[in-house]
Parts: structure tokens; sequence; C-alpha cells
């Protein structure tokens, strides 16, 4: 918000859930019981639901700034569906947080690393907490 970006600048909130099936092999997914397929789909449920608040809680303040604020809630590897959305939209900056290594101080935890690494625009980090 403090960044004197254009009136006009366009703005989209992206917030990744990470899956919980994404380090798991395919072959073993087929073997998981309904019971644990249905405590995942009720998780990913609250999950969507949060996001969604947690989204709009963002959202309000930036369309008191911005005149186009949009927001994807997406599922997956953060960094994969981070350099997707930016490549799909055209994206000029990526801003993001980053947490960092706990007890390794100046150091990028692996998103922020791999978002920076890999982006084809502009990336903007900042230390959050």
């Amino acid at each position: 918000m403090s960044i004197p970006f254009p009136d006009d600048a366009e703005v989209t909130i992206l917030q990744v859930i990470a899956s919980g099936f994404s380090d798991m092999p395919e072959r073993f997914v087929l073997e998981i019981s309904d019971r644990i397929k249905e405590t995942v789909a009720s998780a990913r449920t609250r999950e969507f639901a949060e996001s969604e608040r947690i989204l709009e809680e963002v959202r309000k303040p930036l369309e008191k700034k911005f005149r186009t604020v949009s927001v994807l809630s997406k599922v997956g590897d953060p960094s994969t569906e981070i350099l997707k959305a930016s490549t799909s939209q055209n994206t000029d900056i990526i801003a993001m947080g980053c947490r960092g290594l706990r007890g390794m101080k100046g150091m990028m935890g692996s998103v922020s690393r791999n978002v920076l690494t890999h982006a084809q625009c502009s990336v903007l980090i900042a230390k959050t907490g």
C-alpha cells in the first residue's frame, strides 16, 4: 500500500493453499480409504473458506487505492502457482512476503527464493512478521 504504484494499476491478490497430497506418489493415492478422502475434502472446504475470508480482508483496503483488484485462490505448490499466475496474467511485478528460514538471519524461504529465481518479471520481497 505504501509503494506509489499508479492509481490505475491492476492488482491481483493470490493465495495458494498447499496440497496435502502434493508429495504423495500417485500409486499410493489410489489406496487411500474413502474416510480419509472425506476428511481431506472437509479440511479443504475449511481451507477455502478461510482463504476467502483472508482474501476479502486484504481486498478491502486495496480497493480504496486501486481501481481494479481481483482475487485468486489456488491449490498446489505455492511457488509453482505464483509463477503460473504471473505468466498467465502477464504480470509486471510480483510483490510477496518472506518469512525466511528460522535461525538463519537474512536467508529467504524456499517459496520466495524459487519465485525470485524463476519469475520472468520483477519481484518485490518484503520481510513479514
